[in-house]
């Protein structure tokens, strides 16, 4: 014969968790020191974030003023160098020069370039002149006289053909 299983047979009942009595009784003094761990990693952050931001402006003061001493610092005597000298250099280094700048301090009119002086005198420069001129300072274009014959005999002189200046412009 066969018995009928009920599966309430094999459940057991559990037992009921109950608090301990000194639960309640802590709870008010575990509030209070979890508030004061707070408030302590609070202020510990605050004074870290304010350490990092004075820290930061005290770095980029020093390194403003630092900057400022060390452009102060370079001096240069003109009147040491040589006309040869001065040549040399503008050769090697005319595209970083300033066509109307230039043009202001020498106080020429615009002549041929292909020409050279051998001159070795000494060039001296007036430290008091100003070293910025003002558009209306220069009251003429200083190639208003340059026609397209000039151009290409320039061009001639320094071997480059037409073809090439094409090519050069174009890409």
């Amino acid at each position: 014969m066969e018995t009928k299983k009920d599966i309430l047979d094999f459940l057991k009942p559990r037992e009921r968790e109950t608090l301990n009595s000194d639960y309640f009784s802590n709870m008010a003094s575990n509030a209070i020191v979890q508030a004061n761990l707070q408030k302590q990693k609070t202020k510990a952050r605050i004074i870290r974030r304010t350490f990092y931001w004075v820290s930061s402006i005290a770095a980029i003061i020093f390194l403003i003023l630092r900057v400022e001493t060390i452009d102060s610092t370079v001096k240069c005597d003109f009147n040491s160098i040589s006309t040869s000298e001065l040549y040399s250099y503008i050769d090697n280094n005319i595209d970083d020069f300033d066509e109307n700048l230039l043009i202001h301090y020498l106080k020429i009119e615009p002549t041929d370039t292909t020409k050279k002086s051998n001159s070795n005198n000494e060039i001296k420069i007036n430290p008091n002149q100003s070293s910025e001129i003002n558009n209306s300072q220069i009251k003429s274009d200083p190639f208003e006289n340059i026609n397209e014959e000039d151009i290409l005999k320039y061009l001639e002189n320094e071997g480059v053909s037409e073809e090439e200046l094409e090519e050069e412009i174009n890409g």
